[in-house]
């Protein structure tokens, strides 16, 4: 009885470890095709992950069913479903910021008994 037991506790720890596979990801521009350096690619269930390399992959262990989120700045983030393929390429849209005016205020501290000046549009155009 006990050696059955313990056999069984054998297989099923060893299914657990072949139950992740190692996933590579390969991160692209989708307009230029060129490798995203420095996405961060982020496993939703487990919060694992960590940055593409120089040549825009990354190499991740996970189950066939894991949900990793690839984001970057400039981009628009993406999730990516994890099949039986060991490599998974994910090509990045830019996103289109559209940050219209920009106003630029400067503030400085002037020690007591100095004369403050106020700054203001005007003022910088004479």
């Amino acid at each position: 009885m006990r050696k059955s037991l313990l056999s069984l506790c054998l297989i099923f720890s060893s299914y657990l470890l072949f139950a992740q596979q190692t996933f590579t990801i390969k991160v692209t521009d989708a307009k230029t095709g060129n490798p995203v350096t420095d996405a961060s690619v982020v496993v939703k269930a487990t919060n694992k992950g960590a940055f593409t390399n120089s040549d825009g992959v990354f190499t991740i262990s996970a189950k066939a069913n894991d949900i990793p989120e690839v984001t970057c700045v400039g981009y628009k983030p993406q999730l990516v479903k994890l099949t039986v393929a060991a490599t998974v390429t994910v090509a990045l849209e830019p996103a289109s910021l559209d940050l219209g005016d920009v106003v630029i205020v400067g503030t400085s501290v002037v020690p007591q008994g100095q004369k403050q000046k106020q700054l203001c549009p005007l003022m910088l155009l004479k």
